[in-house]
């Protein structure tokens, strides 16, 4: 008996038909879902295969009981259905806007954010020159004072 490596296509087309293969069908289902080459094979050997596969009668019919069939959770929520169960209220948006707004009310009270910006004025008044902007201003207006006549 081939193995799936040996010759895919024909191993596949033994699981089609359920002949006697040594693989059980959990493992080559599993080789189905973790190989493309597998499931190349199989589709391959799907294919060439259809002319001796049965028709289906009732298409539809057999849609409509496979679906039936399928758990809800792999289908996802359907939604008329299923009733609209309620948030949790820590899912809330408005939950973590009251705790944001708590922490930094805590925050401030403590003096965090004073202490916080006290190193930060230490470094950004540190030099006695004016800064650029007050630079590019006072020539900028010395400039236009020269232009008026």
């Amino acid at each position: 008996m081939n193995k799936p490596g040996d010759n895919k296509e024909n191993v596949w087309k033994e699981y089609i038909r359920r002949d006697a293969i040594q693989q059980s069908d959990e493992e080559l289902e599993s080789l189905l879902l973790q190989d493309d080459e597998s499931l190349e094979a199989y589709i391959t050997a799907l294919t060439s295969l259809e002319h001796e596969l049965p028709n289906l009668l009732d298409q539809k019919r057999f849609t409509d009981k496979v679906m039936k069939s399928l758990p809800i959770d792999e289908l996802g929520p359907k939604v008329s259905s299923l009733p609209k169960w309620p948030r949790k209220w820590s899912r809330h948006p408005l939950f973590h806007y009251v705790i944001a707004a708590s922490v930094t009310v805590i925050l401030m009270s403590c003096g965090l954010f004073d202490f916080l910006t006290f190193g930060a004025e230490q470094v950004i008044h540190q030099t006695d020159r004016p800064s650029i902007s007050q630079q590019l201003l006072d020539k900028t207006s010395g400039w236009i004072d020269k232009l008026k006549p």
